[in-house]
């Protein structure tokens, strides 16, 4: 499916049921091309093209696989959960305080299921996969993250097209 097919495709599925464990969940107002490169600067890093994509003509979080991508950031005039970029500036920040090296920054947190799980983004590679923070309880090194993350595609496109035709993305988890 195209990138255009793959948009219209998620228009609808959100349009009938914007999350999976929200019942009435809101899609965030969609970013500007402008929220997207302030947030790239804060990164230092830039996002897929998809994802912006995603965030400037669909929404800004709050809607997607589990409970729902996080935010991309939070734009002054709008008030919504918890944001990626806040999470690199607070519990990330938190988690690098306790490790020397931290946590990967090409890892971007992309959506959560609950319990301490998250998609997470590979900034560099494209890939997507889940990750259960509770392997990281009993450390402080969070250098080997990315060994405990499930990969589960190649690109980001794959993994909305899996999403969008309704396949569990969460209990690969449980069969790993």
């Amino acid at each position: 499916m195209s990138e255009d097919e793959l948009l219209d495709a998620l228009r609808t599925r959100i349009a009938h049921h914007a999350a999976d464990e929200v019942k009435d969940a809101k899609v965030g107002t969609p970013l500007t091309a402008a929220d997207v490169q302030a947030a790239v600067q804060e990164l230092e890093m830039p996002v897929p093209a998809l994802l912006a994509r995603v965030l400037t003509e669909l929404g800004n979080g709050d809607w997607g696989p589990g409970y729902g991508f996080y935010p991309l950031l939070v734009p002054e005039n709008q008030n919504l959960s918890l944001s990626v970029t806040e999470l690199e500036t607070s519990s990330v920040q938190w988690m690098r305080d306790c490790s020397p090296d931290g946590w990967p920054r090409q890892l971007l947190f992309l959506a959560y299921w609950g319990c301490n799980v998250s998609s997470i983004l590979n900034l560099k590679d494209g890939r997507v996969g889940i990750f259960d923070f509770s392997v990281l309880a009993d450390t402080e090194d969070l250098t080997g993250a990315a060994e405990s993350i499930l990969w589960q595609a190649e690109s980001l496109h794959d993994w909305l097209s899996r999403w969008v035709d309704g396949e569990s993305l969460f209990y690969e988890l449980d069969q790993s």
